[in-house]
């Protein structure tokens, strides 16, 4: 993990790699964020959102899980896919979040093809962390994505040197 605190905006990088499940990347920014002695519950209550950014590289483990879930349900990889892409699309409509086709979308494609997803929370405007929980995804600026990295993007992305890369 590496913290940058050389302005009042803090960025905090993380990256973690699972063999069995794949990799996960976190880069978030943040306003107001004091001290760690300074971590009270009050002082904690200004801390902004500034911009997060979470990616999960997948190596194999969704279709490991999807094809076991497909056998034990006596269902072909393909009919299992296409019944949780409809349960999946079935269950966000009835539900009075309102989620756009940038959401929705690229979870269903992550479905048929799990290889890389990566959710962006982009508020127009820094937004005090607790509020998160209250406010429309809409006014988060709530993306998400699907192999969207270039290979220059994903090595910065993932920390690599030049001439390296993670990208499936």
């Amino acid at each position: 993990m590496k913290v940058d605190t050389r302005s009042e905006k803090v960025s905090i990088t993380s990256t973690t790699t699972a063999h069995a499940w794949g990799n996960f990347n976190l880069i978030i920014e943040l306003n107001h964020l004091p001290p760690p002695q300074q971590w009270t519950t009050a002082n904690l209550k200004s801390v902004q959102l500034i911009d997060l950014k979470f990616s999960y590289q997948d190596n194999g483990f969704f279709n490991r899980v999807f094809t076991w879930l497909a056998q034990r349900n006596k269902m072909t990889l393909a009919n299992f896919k296409q019944t949780l892409i409809t349960q999946l699309s079935r269950d966000l409509n009835s539900t009075q979040i309102e989620m756009g086709s940038n959401v929705l979308n690229p979870l269903l494609q992550f479905i048929q093809d799990p290889r890389q997803l990566t959710l962006y929370l982009r508020p127009d405007l820094p937004i005090v962390m607790e509020a998160l929980w209250s406010v429309p995804l809409k006014q988060l600026g709530l993306t998400i994505t699907t192999d969207s990295l270039s290979s220059v993007e994903s090595n910065t992305f993932y920390g690599n040197k030049p001439g390296e890369n993670n990208v499936c």
